[in-house]
């Protein structure tokens, strides 16, 4: 006669319990293999950043250095190189604190602070962000980009700020002529005015903050 030994489980455990404690070891195993997926997972595409820095109205960031560090962070920094009209580095999506050091006379420098600035891919920016700094505080910087059809033709377009309610409307020019056009401005409110040929655009009250980079996309 065959003796048929029962299969042995929890002797402090009945069934069901020991099913539920099964599960959750699958469930934890589970959480496990995922997070591991999601720490190897690719990072998101870095963002080109371009600076260019401005005393006043006048530009100098032919003359000067610029460094990236992680917010509140100083234990990497990341030097930005100068090419052409601008420096650039890339980074990871993210809030910096950029470092502008400028030359002296007598081997001395001077060192200004741009703190918490937001980096990232933005759907307007059609290459890489552009941030303008300004050593003087009162200044802004605003970009306006024309509708698409306005470079398509190669006719020349015309936009001018004007101060918003301010005495006598005289107007400023930006600071160059490009398909992006470029505008150093007191911090305030402005009124736009854009010119292609015949036609006429205008948007009223742009806050230009100071310090900031303020993009503006004028669309029909």
């Amino acid at each position: 006669m065959v003796s048929l030994t029962p299969l042995r489980y929890h002797a402090d455990l009945p069934m069901p319990q020991l099913a539920k404690r099964s599960c959750m070891c699958l469930c934890a195993l589970a959480t496990l293999a995922l997070l591991s997926v999601a720490s190897t997972r690719a990072q998101p595409p870095a963002v080109t950043l371009q600076v260019r820095v401005f005393d006043g109205v006048d530009e100098v960031t032919a003359d000067s250095e610029v460094t990236a560090y992680v917010t509140d962070d100083r234990t990497s920094a990341l030097v930005a190189t100068f090419a052409s009209e601008s420096h650039s580095l890339e980074l990871q999506p993210g809030i910096y604190d950029l470092q502008i050091t400028m030359d002296g006379i007598d081997d001395t420098a001077s060192v200004k602070w741009y703190k918490h600035l937001w980096i990232q891919h933005y759907p307007d920016e059609l290459a890489g962000h552009l941030e303008v700094l300004n050593l003087q505080a009162v200044f802004g910087a605003l970009l306006v980009r024309p509708p698409a059809e306005w470079l398509d033709n190669g006719r020349p377009w015309h936009v001018g700020a004007f101060l918003t309610e301010g005495e006598g409307r005289s107007g400023f020019e930006p600071v160059e002529s490009e398909d992006l056009r470029l505008f150093i401005l007191p911090a305030g409110h402005y009124d736009l005015r854009a010119r292609h040929g015949a036609r006429e655009l205008t948007r009223e009250a742009v806050e230009v903050p100071a310090g900031r980079t303020c993009l503006i996309h004028l669309i029909p």
